[in-house]
């Protein structure tokens, strides 16, 4: 299973499964940047990310594989 790096780069190129944190998406909001998320696999979106969060701190998503969130955090996912 795997983190994402934020500390590197605002674009996330990744396989296999990622869990994407709260804690994740408040530091990027800290520093005023949004992830460009790009995948092959899963990516697991904690259940404590609110839609908000999501929405303020994610760019745009693209995942080739399955994104397991909230049904309010998918919702935003889609738009991106």
């Amino acid at each position: 299973m795997g983190n994402m790096d934020f500390n590197k780069s605002r674009l996330i190129a990744y396989s296999g499964l990622v869990t994407l944190t709260r804690k994740d998406l408040e530091k990027l909001k800290a520093r005023n940047r949004k992830a460009k998320i790009s995948m092959l696999g899963i990516l697991i979106v904690s259940k404590d990310v609110t839609a908000e969060l999501a929405n303020q701190t994610i760019e745009s998503v693209k995942v080739h594989g399955m994104i397991r969130a909230s049904s309010a955090v998918k919702a935003v996912l889609r738009q991106k």
